[in-house]
């Protein structure tokens, strides 16, 4: 990997990220049942090669009370399979290759920052493009795209109650709109160095194309919807906080 940038002034700098990638992994061997679970269930493997580049603008406006990010993902990958469908030679390597693009945009607006309340307002977009072309199956050729929209408030108060509130439309093409929420909150008793915490949200993830069309892939996977919650305490043993007990009870579905 790679990181490099660029400081043009205090209030102005860019930042570039690359990631090389190469590795070998064995699958199992689960299109012949005589060697599955056996010690032959190794000799199938994937092959993947792949290269992702980040490119990030950061910029300052008003004191800083203002921060905003546009930012541009690109992902290129390669991946080579070959299976033994039986106990003779084994196959031509299968190919799936493909592409993904990604803009972002953050603003980060500290709206009041005083003794007594700080708040920052956070609105964000995205755009996600996904392409890939493959020899295995029967869609040689995929693609899907996504636009989405978040926002975000946090709020503290006297430094000892911190809440954060978050809501997200996702729409894709293939596996359609979703709206999506989170609240956190954290209370800080500081005479006794202890803190109650808890948090509700909802949560949604489309399939990615490799998982609908690539090796073993499913076209007829739906998208994944899920909730959880969460409610605990912490204390701190001593005054640096440097020895903390935390007990939460959780769950998701």
């Amino acid at each position: 990997g790679l990181r490099t940038g660029y400081l043009f002034n205090e209030h102005l700098d860019l930042d570039v990220v690359y990631r090389y990638q190469k590795s070998h992994v064995g699958i199992d061997d689960a299109f012949n049942p005589v060697t599955f679970f056996s010690p032959l269930d190794s000799r199938n493997f994937n092959k993947l090669e792949s290269n992702t580049v980040r490119t990030q603008l950061r910029s300052l406006m008003f004191d800083g009370a203002l921060e905003q990010k546009v930012g541009f993902n690109f992902v290129n990958y390669n991946r080579d399979a070959t299976f033994y469908f039986d106990a003779g030679s084994p196959s031509a390597p299968f190919f799936f290759d493909g592409q993904t693009r990604k803009f972002d945009y953050q603003a980060n607006w500290k709206t009041i920052d005083t003794d007594i309340v700080r708040n920052t307002a956070t609105l964000g977009t995205e755009y996600l493009d996904e392409r890939t072309n493959t020899d295995f199956g029967p869609t040689p050729f995929a693609a899907q795209h996504a636009s989405s929209i978040y926002v975000q408030d946090q709020i503290a108060l006297w430094d000892r109650w911190f809440t954060t509130a978050g809501y997200r439309h996702d729409d894709y093409n293939l596996a359609g709109p979703a709206d999506t929420f989170r609240v956190t909150s954290r209370y800080l008793l500081t005479e006794t160095n202890t803190a109650f915490h808890g948090s509700y949200g909802t949560g949604f993830r489309a399939p990615a194309l490799a998982e609908l069309y690539g090796f073993s892939g499913n076209p007829a996977l739906k998208p994944e919807h899920s909730r959880g919650w969460d409610i605990g305490v912490e204390q701190a043993l001593d005054g640096d906080r440097r020895f903390v007990v935390d007990a939460t009870y959780f769950r998701n579905d």
